[in-house]
């Protein structure tokens, strides 16, 4: 390996360690960044490897920040980030496991202010058209079907409360 190899090697492998410490990363953003540099793919795994083990990278860490990210700033359900983390090829188990570490109170939570402010929302007086509408947002938020429809069957229990046009 010549010098102005190793040079290009340490150069990428500094590049991709401030990539890295920008923001959480997937391996998966650093394969496709550290391609950019034309590097062999035993090259791209090596540097990898030195940045997980310096602690730059670690899948279940950038697990862990994205389901938090995605359902405290978008309001997504545990569908949709189980969706995002797939598309980032992060592994199943740490994807069980960012999802199992969502607070259940807070996911709930965020489930049902959803739902108020969509109700809240809508100008529509047929209860079965409200409901529905409510749900098919919660849904492409998403949030898991069982839970959006109990939360709909307990709420209708307590009447929908349809807001008061004569303001």
């Amino acid at each position: 390996m010549s010098y102005q190899e190793k040079d290009v090697i340490k150069e990428a492998k500094t590049k991709a360690a401030r990539y890295c410490s920008y923001r959480e990363r997937a391996p998966f953003e650093v394969i496709q960044k550290l391609r950019d540099y034309g590097l062999t793919e035993e090259e791209n795994k090596q540097i990898l490897e030195e940045l997980t083990t310096a602690g730059f990278l670690d899948e279940h860490r950038f697990a862990l920040s994205l389901a938090n990210g995605k359902l405290r700033q978008n309001k997504w359900g545990k569908v949709k980030i189980r969706i995002k983390l797939e598309q980032y090829k992060i592994d199943s188990n740490y994807i069980d496991s960012a999802l199992e570490a969502i607070p259940k109170d807070y996911y709930q939570n965020t489930l049902q202010k959803l739902v108020d402010n969509k109700l809240q929302s809508l100008r529509i007086t047929d209860p079965l058209l409200r409901k529905h509408k409510v749900a098919q947002f919660v849904l492409s938020k998403g949030f898991e079907p069982e839970l959006i429809w109990n939360l709909l069957r307990d709420m209708d229990k307590l009447e929908f409360q349809i807001p008061d046009n004569k303001s």
